[in-house]
Formats: C-alpha cells, sequence, structure tokens
C-alpha cells in the first residue's frame, strides 16, 4: 500500500470518528516528537499536513492510531465503543479487516454542545 494510499485512508477513518455522536474533536496522535516533526514539515512547505489520525502499513498488518475528545454528557466509554465502530466500519469501507485499531479519549469536554 501507498503513502497516499494510508493517507487517503486517515481522512476516511478521521471523518467517520467526526461524525460520531459525543466525539468532540479528533486531535493528531502519535507521540510528541512525531507531531512536533511533521508540523513543522507541514509549515516549511516540504509536506503537506497529514490527517489527525495516523494509519501506518507494515509487515505486521496495518495500524490505525486515533485520539478523541468526548463530551462529559455522551459518557466516554461509550463514545469510545462508538467511535471503534466507525473505525472499523470505515475500513472496510476501504477494502482493510483485522487493523490493529487504538483509540485513545485524549479529552474529556464538560462544556455543553450539539452531537
Amino acid at each position: 500500500m501507498t503513502e497516499r494510499d494510508t493517507r487517503a485512508i486517515a481522512r476516511n477513518v478521521q471523518t467517520a470518528v467526526e461524525a460520531v455522536s459525543g466525539v468532540s474533536a479528533v486531535f493528531r496522535a502519535g507521540s510528541t516528537a512525531r507531531k512536533v516533526i511533521e508540523s513543522g514539515m507541514a509549515q516549511l512547505g516540504i509536506r503537506e499536513s497529514d490527517p489527525t489520525v495516523v494509519v501506518r502499513d507494515g509487515a505486521s498488518g496495518m495500524r490505525v492510531d486515533v485520539a478523541i475528545g468526548v463530551q462529559s454528557s455522551a459518557g466516554a466509554a461509550v463514545v469510545a465503543h462508538r467511535a471503534h465502530g466507525a473505525v472499523e466500519a470505515a475500513l472496510a469501507r476501504d477494502g482493510v479487516t483485522g487493523a490493529d485499531i487504538r483509540l485513545t479519549v485524549v479529552h474529556i469536554d464538560d462544556s455543553v454542545s450539539a452531537g
């Protein structure tokens, strides 16, 4: 799979997760060092900005990292479960099965908002 393919899959996953009721935001996934390096490269025009979802296709299979914020009124566990299902569905639409999905709730939003 090419880098272009994995970027398209990442964008599709991000769109699916953003549509999940109770998700307040999708944050950039990955290590702090990776985030800093990629942000700098994008700002310098060396590389276009990556989706916030990280998709890696390696010898051991595909890995998808997603970091979300949730609305406190929705319940983090419920929203995480819904978001995980949305990731699986988005991957299936792209013909991907058996991926290692790592979904992390990194923020719980106490503000009231529609969703």
